[in-house]
């Protein structure tokens, strides 16, 4: 399902590169790439960050009290 999504994505973007290109609707299409990254970079994000909540924490305390111990 992943490489589904993958080819598409490949296609859609390879389709709007073109598009642009060719200077049709260049406006339209830049917004639209700007959106598409934006989407992806905020899912992305939201994934790691929600899905690693506890290692992350863990990790940020472990750093704070190395980091106090070595101010100390």
């Amino acid at each position: 399902m992943l490489a589904k999504i993958a080819s598409y994505l490949v296609v859609v973007v390879s389709a709007m590169a073109a598009i642009n290109e060719l200077g049709i609707a260049q406006s339209l299409i830049n917004t639209l790439f700007v959106g598409v990254v934006a989407t992806l970079s905020l899912g992305i994000g939201l994934a790691i960050g929600l899905g690693a909540k506890e290692l992350v924490a863990k990790m940020l305390m472990d750093w704070y009290s190395q980091n106090s111990k070595k101010k100390k």
